[in-house]
């Protein structure tokens, strides 16, 4: 028996409880199609062999399928984002827009493409620009940590009306940790005069809200 079934099995509950909060948070703003053909066969050989074994039932190959894929694209875009951040020099600056970009933008929710090369292609033009940006372009330090509190707390104010609507507590919690967490980087960085890393945090901060601001606009008008 491979490790993959091995692990399938033995996080069962997590991995299907774990995507259909995905899909059912998402999907009112996210349409997937036409996703790669190659992807999509790695998930329908993967999950055909989890259902030969009896390792999960036929309701769940759905979710399955969808779960498969969804790794894919995060593992495509993670391997590419390497691959950028090694090209242009600046892996810590890539590891650090990553740390929060991704928890945030996960978590918060925003603007998304239809098609997944559409996502992936966006996707690694923000981080080419972002990590541009982080090396050619010196704000005030003073500027810098102006906009990166003021997107803070245009963050949190989402991440608490969401929650106001009745949206997931954990994910407004993550969010609010990772603020924290984001703006106690940003009080470093500001006494040692990093300027380019507080111009990478600015990059992040306003990303995430200027995003979600975009979806909110299309759901209001769809």
């Amino acid at each position: 028996m491979g490790l993959i079934p091995v692990l399938l099995r033995k996080y069962n509950k997590w991995m299907y409880e774990s995507v259909l909060v995905c899909y059912n948070e998402n999907v009112y703003f996210v349409r997937r199609e036409n996703i790669g053909q190659i992807m999509e066969k790695i998930a329908e050989r993967l999950v055909n062999k989890l259902l030969r074994e009896n390792l999960i039932s036929e309701s769940m190959v759905e979710v399955y399928q969808y779960g498969i894929v969804r790794l894919l694209e995060i593992g495509a875009a993670v391997v590419t984002g390497a691959v950028i951040c090694l090209g242009m020099g600046m892996l810590w600056e890539g590891v650090i827009f990553f740390l929060f970009f991704v928890p945030l933008r996960s978590y918060l929710g925003g603007f998304h493409m239809e098609k997944y090369w559409q996502c992936y292609i966006m996707s690694c033009l923000t981080l080419v620009a972002v990590l541009t940006i982080t090396k050619f372009v010196l704000l005030d330090v003073r500027v810098s940590v102006g906009l990166i509190v003021a997107a803070s707390v245009g963050i949190g104010l989402e991440a608490a009306w969401e929650l106001k609507k009745g949206g997931n507590r954990v994910y407004a919690f993550v969010i609010w940790v990772v603020l924290i967490l984001l703006l106690a980087v940003m009080g470093f960085c500001a006494a040692k005069g990093l300027a380019s890393l507080l111009v990478l945090l600015c990059c992040v901060t306003v990303i995430v809200l200027v995003s979600k601001a975009v979806a909110k606009e299309i759901v209001s008008k769809g």
